[in-house]
């Protein structure tokens, strides 16, 4: 039995199997909760919007009148809610997961075509281990409909967009500007985070290609320009500027600038040890990319490069920060999060760079650590809330039992033929698939997300009533 034990060990820590078997189980539960995820506020709202306003006029309703998201906007009138298919509105969350693996493992082998096949799914499952792992809300992330396409589909479209320019740069392979246009196009109009770092880390590839390395780039300075006038679409848009006049918050700039200070501080330091962890389980396979000599010149000192991390996660969160005089909302924090694993995995490139040059030797003192390495990880994976609680929803019943609550409430709505429907609180809230802020019902007929569910369902009041005076579900 020992000898089984010990055998199985050893291959997990061979070819970094480790994280193929950590990226399955990360993916898992997310998949079989997808069964029992069900729809709330925003999604109805967007969706009883798209059945009563033709497409287009509503698209320029929402661009003039709410938002410059034109992307996700025009996505969300698509949404599978808007034909009451619950069925298949449980099924975006996969394809959204699905898409996000595809485009990890494109963009991966477009960084090193010499990867074995193995190699990229492991590096496909470290990235999703890491990416689910810390994020700060999966519900926002990936099931909620105005949050997912809004905030998660945009990142796998940075993947496909860097993949297709690195084949372009570094393999010489012919390249779709049209079709890379089309993406770019897309991904600008998701969301604003997006679109700031986005654009930064753009006009910072362009500067260094073209100071630093003394070329000039048409093509990358082609996508650059293409991304500032989408940039200015996105964010000078009407609708941008009365949906700000909604929120009443005076704006202060030097809080604000020492408030994302302090903010960016605390989530560099919170994220980063199990990116650097894990990075150290990679270290041959990320030394190997580091010594291919075409991307040599593109490694800057450590220090500045860890520098950039700090300024990726700190302008995600300034703009929010001066906004609303807090933090974003979980669903942008999931995108810089994002960026900030991007930044990272540079960075730690940078050190590598740096260190074959300095300090040769330093990796064999890393191989013989893979064993502490495992063990580790392991321990995070155990430690981190969003993998367990995503297990104890599935295996607890919770999410079950969530999901059939669900279909008696709806069940229920449809029935009532008097001016005041009356549900039950929900007992089950599995947090993976349920976000109280954004899901739950009230005893107040006025909240915003009662009037949502009121408006899709066509009723004049919908409230939920508690067991007792001070419940709020």
């Amino acid at each position: 039995m020992n000898n089984k034990v010990k055998l199985i060990s050893v291959k997990l820590l061979q070819n970094n199997s480790l994280f193929i078997f950590l990226g399955i189980l990360t993916v898992l539960p997310l998949v079989l909760l997808s069964f029992f995820y069900n729809p709330g506020s925003d999604d109805f709202d967007y969706s009883f919007e798209s059945q009563t306003t033709a497409f287009w006029p509503l698209q320029i309703r929402r661009y003039c009148q709410w938002s410059g998201r034109y992307f996700s906007n025009g996505l969300l009138s698509l949404d599978p809610l808007t034909y009451n298919n619950y069925g298949l509105l449980k099924v975006v969350p996969i394809l959204l997961l699905a898409l996000f693996l595809w485009a990890l493992y494109y963009f991966i082998s477009s960084v090193n075509t010499s990867f074995s096949a193995k190699t990229k799914v492991a590096f496909v499952g470290g990235f999703t281990f890491l990416y689910i792992a810390q994020m700060p809300d999966i519900c926002e992330g990936f099931y909620w409909m105005p949050g997912s396409l809004q905030n998660q589909l945009p990142t796998s479209l940075v993947l496909f967009f860097f993949g297709s320019l690195l084949r372009f740069y570094q393999h010489k392979k012919s390249i779709n500007s049209i079709g890379m246009l089309l993406l770019l196009w897309a991904l600008m109009g998701c969301n604003e985070i997006t679109v700031v770092l986005f654009l930064l880390l753009m006009l910072g590839l362009f500067l260094y290609r073209l100071l630093m390395l003394k070329k000039t780039g048409s093509r990358l300075g082609f996508f650059l320009a293409a991304t500032f006038l989408f940039t200015l679409f996105e964010v000078l848009a009407p609708g941008n500027a009365v949906r700000a006049t909604n929120i009443a918050v005076k704006h202060q700039f030097l809080l604000s600038l020492f408030k994302s200070f302090q903010f960016t501080v605390g989530y560099v330091v919170k994220w980063t040890p199990l990116v650097l962890l894990c990075c150290c389980f990679f270290i041959e396979s990320i030394k190997k990319v580091v010594e291919t000599q075409k991307y040599k010149e593109w490694f800057i000192h450590p220090l500045a490069a860890f520098g950039i991390v700090f300024i990726t996660v700190y302008c995600g969160i300034f703009p929010g920060m001066w906004s609303l005089n807090g933090l974003p909302p979980d669903r942008a924090i999931n995108t810089i999060y994002f960026f900030f694993l991007f930044a990272t995995f540079y960075a730690v490139g940078a050190l590598l760079h740096y260190l074959l040059l300095n300090q040769p030797n330093y990796f064999a003192q890393l191989k013989g650590s893979r064993l502490l390495f495992s063990l580790l990880i392991g321990a995070q994976f155990l430690a981190n809330e969003p993998i367990v609680t995503a297990y104890k929803d599935l295996l607890s019943g919770k999410a079950y039992h969530y999901n059939l609550e669900m279909k008696d409430r709806f069940t229920r709505i449809k029935r009532c033929k008097d001016t005041l429907c009356v549900v039950p609180p929900l007992i089950s809230k599995p947090k993976t698939i349920y976000n109280e802020v954004d899901f739950s019902l009230t005893t107040d007929k006025n909240n915003w997300k009662n009037l949502e569910v009121s408006s899709y369902f066509r009723k004049h009041i919908i409230i939920s009533k508690p067991n007792d005076s001070i419940h709020v579900e």
